[in-house]
């Protein structure tokens, strides 16, 4: 893969498609949504269908860094493991369980295969996903997309430098 086909996918998908419909998402849960021709209110946004989306977009990212194609659960840990300390905290301690868990879950049965609480807005946590002190998991869009976006700018220059071919 040739450096501009990997400008071509990060700048057309990750920093176009991507990142317009989560920061969509994002924007819409800041507003007080009202469809006036269906008189519907709609608070906040798509913050499972958002949890869901990056959960498969940081699988597909992670397979720029270990090469493989059909790797979901490495793909996702090793994407995942190059966002902030505390993802790799987490994966080192929960080992495959957050990925069965998050993306697993989300994908194929709607909904992360433990308690948990998604929300789009992030407050005062440092990680995107986690445990919270009762034992539950949390995910947090915001927090989450915030650290998906770093991570894969950081991976778009080095993928610059040492292109790796998904296979």
């Amino acid at each position: 893969m040739s450096k501009d086909q990997i400008d071509d996918i990060f700048n057309n998908y990750v920093f176009g498609f991507i990142q317009t419909d989560i920061e969509r998402e994002i924007w819409l849960a800041t507003q007080a949504g009202v469809d006036e021709h269906a008189g519907r209110k709609y608070p906040g946004a798509g913050n499972v269908l958002a949890a869901l989306g990056l959960t498969c977009y940081s699988e597909f990212l992670g397979s720029f860094i270990t090469g493989k194609k059909y790797a979901p659960k490495d793909n996702w840990e090793a994407f995942v493991s190059k966002m902030d300390g505390c993802y790799k905290n987490l994966i080192a301690s929960e080992g495959g369980r957050l990925w069965n868990a998050f993306r697993n879950g989300l994908a194929h049965e709607y909904a992360v295969k433990k308690d948990c609480k998604i929300v789009m807005l992030k407050g005062v946590e440092s990680c995107g996903i986690g445990i919270d002190k009762q034992g539950n998991y949390f995910f947090v869009v915001e927090r989450y997309y915030d650290d998906f976006i770093k991570a894969a700018r950081t991976l778009h220059k080095e993928l610059q430098t040492n292109p790796v071919i998904p296979k």
